[in-house]
């Protein structure tokens, strides 16, 4: 249930990056076929995607509304090369740089692991991402990377940093080639590639490097600690972290946080929080979501329990047990929680967001309308034909620069999260486009400069 007017597409996105930075290449351009690298077989592993539908298993039929999506994983759908959309730049033989022009390199690293006895790699932020990050198996020896791992040698040795040779050896690199790139390039010079990231740059241009570099997974552990820690709880941050998670998400985090820090996840969260916000964020940490709509394209909610949900949310009033209410929002599933909006719309008369503003306030009530904001859908790739939670992303981003003064943290963390997932990236994008009238790229143009902005455009825009 949503409760924003219905949709009927969004225009097209008008994107001028790539006019008005012409310096900028395009995407890197289709892999060398390799032998795949296995790694040691193990206990299968679910490949369950966030967002409500699972990973595409080919190429989807044109959807209007928004940019064709684009992948560079196995099964996905073929990349729309950039330069082929209206107005896009078309790039010459050769790249300029700041006054650097590099001539076009083909990357060289191989095709893309196989992962026998696993039935595929395991998804995280709807992306694919290594098994050994939550396996905790040796990964094998990778095969190639050379021309990059020197590219990178070039651009950071010496007299100051080539930036944009930086930027452009990162950003096309997906999850799973990011993590091989950095151990590639750790085996050849003895440097960790986070530790030369924060030894070559600064400010948020270095945080959205590492960022990249540290991958969706470790980067959420990394933030974690970035919000438990120093003066203060930073609620939002870890509002978008925790919750509106797949089980399998809140797994693989726990797994990689208490492996990093030698302490459960769980056990840093309740030391931040108290009395109710506590017990609300130990349900999501719980990994107990009913997921039994994901991928079920007949799923119909129970009318008893549905029913009886409304009951229990129009009759909580700000005292009793609130833990009653947060179970419901928690560890439904979307459709349920979907149809309980509805009903409780149609018994009260206001929108469910609204009784929630009326019976919780500061740190809970935020918490509750992130998961609630998270149920609207929106038209997206097959095989669902649905995107949940676009227009609260959007509004995010919106929100990250909104006012005077650009919370460039913010902005930072939720562009460099969302791109991960390119496909659904793309629908947030057109959603951004037809809540303020300009494409985000210009926005963040607009908003940010020198290095950072480099960086989050040429993200935005590919």
């Amino acid at each position: 249930m949503s409760y924003y007017p219905p949709f009927n597409g969004y225009p097209p996105v008008q994107d001028p990056y790539h006019s008005s930075y012409p310096g900028y290449p395009s995407p890197a351009p289709p892999m060398p076929q390799g032998p795949p690298q296995g790694y040691p077989p193990g206990p299968p592993s679910g490949s369950q995607s966030p967002y409500g539908y699972p990973p595409p298993s080919g190429p989807p039929p044109p959807q209007s509304g928004y940019p064709g999506p684009q992948s560079t994983y196995p099964g996905g759908p073929p990349p729309i090369p950039y330069n082929s959309r209206p107005g896009a730049y078309q790039p010459a033989s050769s790249q300029s740089h700041g006054g650097h022009t590099y001539p076009d390199a083909p990357f060289s690293h191989p095709q893309q692991p196989s992962y026998p006895g696993y039935g595929g790699p395991p998804m995280y932020l709807g992306t694919p991402i290594p098994h050994h990050l939550v396996t905790f198996y040796q990964p094998p020896p990778v095969q190639g990377y050379q021309n990059e791992v020197q590219r990178m040698r070039k651009a950071t040795k010496g007299f100051g940093t080539d930036n944009k040779a930086v930027i452009d050896i990162l950003h096309p690199l997906n999850a799973i080639q990011m993590d091989e790139f950095s151990r590639a390039y750790q085996a050849t010079f003895g440097t960790n590639l986070i530790d030369l990231m924060k030894k070559e740059t600064s400010g948020y241009f270095e945080f959205g490097l590492v960022g990249l570099v540290q991958g969706p997974l470790l980067w959420d552990v990394t933030l974690i600690e970035k919000a438990c820690h120093g003066a203060g709880t930073n609620e939002i941050l870890l509002n978008e972290l925790l919750l509106d998670r797949t089980n399998a998400e809140i797994s693989a985090l726990k797994g990689a946080y208490e492996r990093k820090h030698r302490r459960s996840l769980q056990s840093t969260v309740e030391g931040e929080l108290s009395l109710d916000t506590k017990r609300l964020f130990n349900i999501a940490l719980s990994a107990n979501r009913d997921e039994s709509d994901t991928g079920n394209p007949n799923y119909q909610p129970d009318p008893a329990r549905v029913n009886q949900d409304v009951q229990t949310i129009k009759n909580y009033r700000g005292y009793g047990d609130s833990m009653l209410v947060c179970n419901i929002i928690l560890n439904s599933n979307r459709s349920h929680l979907a149809a309980v909006a509805q009903g409780v719309l149609h018994a009260t008369k206001r929108t469910i967001q609204r009784h929630i503003q009326s019976a919780f306030s500061g740190h809970m009530e935020q918490a509750l309308l992130y998961v609630l904001d998270g149920i609207s859908t929106t038209p997206g790739p097959p095989p669902e034909g649905k995107v949940y939670g676009v227009e609260r992303d959007a509004g995010l981003l919106v929100q990250a620069m909104k006012g005077l003064g650009t919370k460039d943290e913010q902005l930072t963390w939720r562009i460099i999260r969302l791109h991960w997932n390119k496909p659904r990236f793309e629908v947030v994008k057109a959603a951004f486009h037809h809540k303020e009238g300009k494409a985000l790229v210009a926005r963040v143009k607009s908003e940010t400069s020198g290095n950072y902005r480099d960086l989050l455009c040429i993200i935005v825009a590919n």
